[in-house]
This record gives C-alpha cells, sequence and structure tokens, in this order.
C-alpha cells in the first residue's frame, strides 16, 4: 500500500518501514560487502559497528512483531514477506572474515590525520582540542584487538543476521495461524486510519445524491447500491485475489444490472469476475448486503503491500456509503432495520451493558478522588459518542476484551484515574475474575498496547475526557488546543 499509513501527512517525511529498512539494509550488507577489502582498517570497523547497530534495532523490532502478532496484527507484519529470501543464500564473506578486522600499524597515523579533516578550534565550532583528544581516544579504542577482538566483531554481525532471519521466519509460520479475531481487529484499524474523512465524504456525498434523487424510492436505493458496488470494484481493489472459477462467477451474490446504471458509466470487461471475487466476502440478510470484517481483514492483511492508496480508500469509502443507504432502505422498509448495525437498539444496549461487567471490575482500583461510576459513564460515552461506529462495531465483535483493555490502558496512561502505582498486571488480575479468555497475560499486553497508544483517535478523546472530568483548567485547556489540532 505503499507508506499508506504515512500518506496522509505532507510536511513530515514518511517513516522508513521495516520491510524496507530490511530490503536496504540486506542490499546495503551484499554491496559492502563486495568491496569491504578496499576499504581502510578503520573504515572496515566502523563499517562494521555501524552496521552491527542498524542489525540490532532491526532484530529488537522483528523480536517485539514477533512476540505480538500472536495476538494483535499491525500494518508493519503485514508488510513483512519472506518469499524473497527463501532459497537465496547470503554469504557476506569478507564481512564476516576475522582477518579484515586486524589491527593495522597505520591505525595511529591515520587517525591524527582524520583530525585535520574537522574544523579543530575554529570559531563558531564545538569541534576543541579538548573533544578531538576524546575523539582520538575513541577511535583507538574501537581499533584497538585488545578491546574488540575481529572474532567479536564477526561474531557481531553473524549473530545480528542469523537473528533476523531467524524472526522473519518465525513471523512467517505465525502468520499461518493468526486467529479469526486478529483480522477482524486489523479490518478495523484500517477502517479507522484516517479519523473522519472517509465517514464525512461519504455522508456529504450521498447527501448531495439525496438531494437530486427520490432516495424514497426502494428501487432508486438499490441501484445506488450497485453503482457504488461498481465504483469499488473498479479500483482493483479485489484484482490481488485468485481468479474465479466458472461456477463461482454463475453462482456470485453480487451482479450488477445494467439497468441499475446511470448513462455513461463505464463497466469494466471483468466486472463479473471481480463480482464473484467480492461475493467472498459478503453475505445477505433479505435486502441488506453485509460485509464479512474477518474475511475482508484477512485479504486486507495478506495483500496490503500490493494495495494501493486509492484502492484501500475506495473500500473504506464504500462500507460508509453502504451504511447511508441501507438506512434509507430500512426506512422504507422498516422489517429489514433488525439487520442495520447501529439500529439494534436493544442489541446495542446489552452489549454495552456486558462490557460495563467487565471493565466495571477495576472500581477497586480507582482513586479515591474518582467517582464509582466514572469508568461507567466513561464508556457509556464512548459507546454513544464520536467514535461509536469503531467501539460499537469491536464490542459486538471478537475483539471486545482486546478493546477495554486498550480504553483501560489509555485510562491509566493519563495517571488521573488509577490509584498510583496500579500497573497492568493489577488491571488484567481484576479482569481475569471475570474474563475466561483470552487468559491474564494476553489482557496485560493489550492493557500496555492502550497505555503506549498517544496516536489513534479513540486515545485522544480518552485522554480529553479524563481531563474534562478530573483535570485542572490549565491541563484542560492544554488537552483541548492539542485536540483541536490533530482535527
Amino acid at each position: 500500500m505503499h507508506c499508506l499509513m504515512c500518506s496522509r501527512f505532507q510536511y513530515t517525511r514518511p517513516k522508513m518501514l521495516l520491510y524496507q529498512k530490511i530490503e536496504f539494509l540486506l542490499l546495503h550488507l551484499e554491496f559492502v560487502d563486495s568491496h569491504f577489502d578496499e576499504l581502510s582498517p578503520i573504515s572496515r570497523r566502523m563499517y562494521a559497528t555501524g552496521l552491527v547497530n542498524e542489525l540490532y534495532q532491526l532484530v529488537s523490532d522483528l523480536a517485539e512483531i514477533n512476540e505480538q502478532i500472536e495476538t494483535s496484527l499491525d500494518y508493519e507484519d503485514a508488510y513483512l514477506d519472506i518469499s524473497p529470501y527463501s532459497g537465496k543464500r547470503f554469504a557476506f564473506n569478507k564481512l564476516l572474515d576475522e582477518s579484515l578486522y586486524r589491527e593495522d600499524p597505520s591505525n595511529d597515523a591515520d587517525i591524527n590525520k582524520l583530525i585535520d579533516v574537522f574544523p579543530l578550534d575554529k570559531e563558531d565550532y564545538s569541534f576543541t582540542s579538548e573533544n578531538a583528544g576524546r575523539f582520538k581516544t575513541g577511535l583507538r579504542y574501537l581499533c584497538s584487538e585488545a578491546n574488540i577482538s575481529p572474532r567479536d566483531i564477526v561474531y557481531a554481525l553473524s549473530d545480528c543476521i542469523k537473528n533476523t532471519f531467524s524472526l522473519l521466519f518465525s513471523i512467517d509460520r505465525k502468520k499461518k495461524y493468526i486467529k479469526d479475531f486478529q483480522y477482524e481487529d486489523f479490518w478495523y484499524a484500517f477502517l479507522f486510519r484516517d479519523d473522519d474523512l472517509y465517514p464525512e465524504s461519504a455522508i456529504n456525498d450521498y447527501d448531495k445524491w439525496k438531494e437530486e434523487h427520490d432516495y424514497q424510492n426502494f428501487q432508486v436505493l438499490k441501484d445506488k447500491r450497485d453503482q457504488e458496488i461498481l465504483k469499488m470494484l473498479a479500483s482493483g481493489v479485489f484484482s490481488y485475489d485468485v481468479k474465479p472459477v466458472n461456477r463461482d462467477i454463475a453462482n456470485s451474490l453480487i451482479n450488477i444490472s445494467e439497468d441499475a446504471l446511470e448513462q455513461g458509466m463505464e463497466v469494466p470487461e471483468d466486472i463479473k469476475t471481480e463480482c464473484a471475487r467480492f461475493s467472498k466476502y459478503v453475505y445477505f440478510k433479505e435486502d441488506i448486503l453485509c460485509l464479512d470484517y474477518t474475511r475482508l481483514g484477512k485479504y486486507i492483511y495478506k495483500h496490503y503491500r500490493s494495495l494501493h492508496d486509492e484502492q484501500g480508500d475506495s473500500l473504506i469509502y464504500f462500507d460508509y456509503m453502504l451504511l447511508h443507504i441501507h438506512e434509507d432502505m430500512a426506512q422504507c422498509k422498516p422489517k429489514l432495520k433488525k439487520h442495520l448495525r447501529f439500529y439494534e437498539d436493544d442489541l446495542l444496549e446489552s452489549v454495552l451493558n456486558d462490557a460495563l461487567k467487565v471493565i466495571e471490575n477495576c472500581n477497586s482500583l480507582l482513586k479515591e478522588e474518582v467517582a464509582k461510576d466514572f469508568l461507567t459513564r466513561y464508556l457509556r460515552e464512548a459507546f454513544y459518542g464520536v467514535y461509536k461506529i469503531e467501539v460499537q462495531n469491536k464490542l459486538k465483535g471478537q475483539s471486545k476484551y482486546t478493546l477495554l483493555c486498550q480504553m483501560l490502558g489509555m485510562l491509566k496512561s493519563t495517571g488521573k484515574v488509577f490509584t498510583l502505582g496500579t500497573t497492568s498486571v493489577d488491571l488484567a488480575k481484576a479482569l481475569a475474575t471475570i474474563v475466561e479468555k483470552p487468559k491474564e497475560e494476553s489482557l496485560k499486553r493489550y492493557i500496555d498496547e492502550g497505555s503506549s497508544d498517544y496516536r489513534s483517535p479513540l486515545s485522544r478523546w480518552t485522554t480529553q475526557y479524563v481531563m474534562e472530568q478530573l483535570g485542572s483548567m490549565q491541563e484542560r485547556l492544554f488537552v483541548e488546543v492539542a485536540y483541536k489540532q490533530k482535527q
């Protein structure tokens, strides 16, 4: 998806994604290895040290993914693909040749000459004689076999390279056993990545359409749905899926009638193929088209690296547009309301009550000055407030405990809600008295994820809510300004 998560920021350079860093480092290692013996002895040791540092950081990131992928998915691991490296032999014979790291008699003279390149004792520069002395001492230490032997360097390089590939293969194996709720979670992370951009765009576009069309006519609404399906499929978002066989095409749940299309709408030649592909991810409840978020999450995750921004955007936009079309369809046929995502008030209240029973188990950890119904009020506000689509969808699905734990982590990170010294372990233990699965260790991991989340819309809203309820005037003003700047 080509820096999908970074593409919205125009004024900051996108952070190099992990898979890009791996590709860059491996290309760099191969190139450096082919010319390594041509470098000076000092450069070889400095290069090796720098490479070890980069590889170590890479291994740390991969180790974190390797642990977290058992319970949660992220766009970083979605990008990772072991296939380019399978069966390929990386020898790095020169980089791992101990003889190329031997101490050289010319080192001291080269270090002294190196100092001349720097602005020694020049005005407006910090490179003083004292700093130059420390610099030379550091280089001599790095180049001394007595301090760091060639065997030590080769061990560090070899170990980091070996661990990089070992973790990549481990992550690849674990990708074969991803659970359904993880795919569902990933779909919602994908759906909500652009905050309110697509919900607002969809409702604005739909309202404009309603001004000029008979939206109280059921057939007109069905035609509008077909038109939106066509626009979405025309983006090629499902073109990375396997080709359907003729039977799949004949039995496709999705069939776009030409009668439903406005004049001038182009119909791709392969539209029947794309309809059959899309059919794998939907089902009907009477006239209501439902998306299978678990299957969609799996598809997006597996093809994340191939998807283009506009393809992913078209699917997100379609999901929101479908919501509004179905609301009007249910106005035409009230019996359809029971199939809508947000019209089942009794069911929603039941979902909320179940979640409250869980989160209220942490009431004993609240600060003395915090009202005992704080968690209840907080969750109810989140459930019916600005981010109700995200909260309701997740609490209705398999990811309800993940979200509740993350929200508790968000509350904990404010330092305003729970007693001083309350840890993720304490919160997880409180939840474990009522939650059988997932286990306490996983609950703690989810809480930690929420504690370290400072960027998501729900996390920012949580901080604002806590400060409005429990913060000082100065804190409330600060958070309010920061929140508005993020809008």
